[in-house]
């Protein structure tokens, strides 16, 4: 399936919900955790992970907005 039909079933909004939840908890847990980090090699490593968590939960927003492909 490329596009993201125009209505989706109760059930498949409960299952993006849930994507989106467990994607932005994991990216407030680890920007809390950095505080109490020092090694700055750790410290880099989850910067990268919260931001591809967050980057993921932004796609899927946009996604969900626009309805086009998604590539």
């Amino acid at each position: 399936m490329k596009k993201v039909p125009k209505m989706i079933s109760t059930k498949d909004a409960s299952y993006i919900k849930d994507i989106f939840n467990w994607n932005i908890v994991a990216y407030k847990k680890i920007n809390y955790y950095l505080d109490f980090i020092t090694d700055k090699n750790a410290i880099s490593l989850l910067e990268d992970i919260a931001k591809m968590h967050y980057s993921f939960c932004e796609k899927l927003i946009s996604l969900l907005e626009s309805g086009d492909t998604n590539d």
